[in-house]
């Protein structure tokens, strides 16, 4: 029996759509029972197919290099819980941060500029996008638009076509707040590899700390770059927001589709979620004006105490 849609516990605050409680989440992940990659509607697919077929596989995801034992370590024990996102209009990438699997619920986040082309069930009244999870036998594929339409709106029973319906989810927007650039969604019906990142501390990062990012830069799927912190801002407004955030400041390499991705320790802890790059607020002469300056290699993080400070 399908459980019924249920949008009621979602609350409008400070211009913000918040949940109303810690366990709200996983009632979230019941509202569509089309999680199923074989209900995602025929239009939607067709995206997701167009999208795949312009996405290329990292060379780093299949180690041409040796190397040292702890990255890959890493970067095995992470990427599952990393997935593509794909709305209408954008790509980017997302951390799985809590599962229930007696429930067959997860809640991940991303950045709130990724969902803002959501797809539209009209029907049920909620706003989803498609969620693609790593899996080794199509990390180092090319993708057919036309057979992954195939795969996704018809019952064929190929291995590979079986392979990537088990890692294509629907995930419902259930909060989305714009002044931090963050969005929460969920879903059902957890791939078995998902391990949620454990969180690290914001108060326990210095300057010089070594970064790891996993993410989709550029269309290049599932990638791994390292660098260090550069610095953590306290009382930094995200562009033209007046609220004020932790951020951590990072020159690890990023791109477009890193969005919303993870920043993480050398042991594989969130500290941050990625955010963008290139442009960051900086005080001109006048102290009450700010100004929009370009900023290669300075990359942003919105930190780790603003995400939990989110999601609860």
């Amino acid at each position: 029996m399908r459980r019924k849609t249920a949008v009621s516990f979602l609350l409008e605050r400070r211009g913000i759509i918040a949940a109303a409680t810690v366990g709200l989440w996983l009632a979230a992940a019941g509202i569509s029972e089309a999680a199923a990659a074989d209900e995602i509607p025929p239009a939607v697919s067709q995206r997701v197919a167009t999208v795949l077929a312009e996405r290329h596989v990292d060379p780093s995801a299949k180690w041409p290099r040796e190397p040292s034992r702890s990255l890959r370590d890493l970067y095995r024990e992470t990427v599952s819980a990393v997935p593509l996102v794909i709305t209408q209009d954008a790509i980017g990438s997302s951390v799985v941060l809590r599962t229930n699997q007696q429930a067959g619920a997860a809640l991940l986040v991303t950045n709130h500029h990724v969902v803002t082309s959501p797809f539209i069930n009209e029907e049920k009244n909620t706003r989803f996008a498609v969620l693609v999870f790593y899996e080794p036998g199509l990390a180092t594929t090319k993708f057919d638009p036309s057979r992954v339409f195939q795969c996704l709106t018809t019952a064929e029973r190929s291995v590979w076509c079986a392979t990537l319906r088990n890692v294509t989810r629907l995930g419902v927007i259930i909060a989305s707040d714009p002044s931090r650039d963050l969005a929460l969604l969920a879903f059902r019906d957890v791939p078995e590899a998902v391990r949620p990142i454990a969180l690290g501390s914001v108060d326990a990062v210095r300057p010089g700390d070594d970064t790891v990012v996993i993410g989709h830069p550029l269309g290049w799927l599932w990638s791994i770059t390292t660098g260090i912190v550069s610095g953590v801002r306290s009382n930094f407004r995200l562009s033209d927001s007046a609220v004020e955030s932790t951020v951590v400041q990072t020159q690890t390499p990023v791109n477009p589709g890193n969005s919303g991705g993870p920043l993480l320790t050398s042991d594989g802890h969130l500290i941050g979620v990625i955010v963008g790059s290139s442009t960051v607020s900086a005080l001109s002469q006048n102290p009450s004006a700010e100004l929009q300056v370009a900023a290669p290699g300075l990359n942003l993080a919105i930190g780790v105490n603003e995400v939990q400070g989110f999601i609860s």
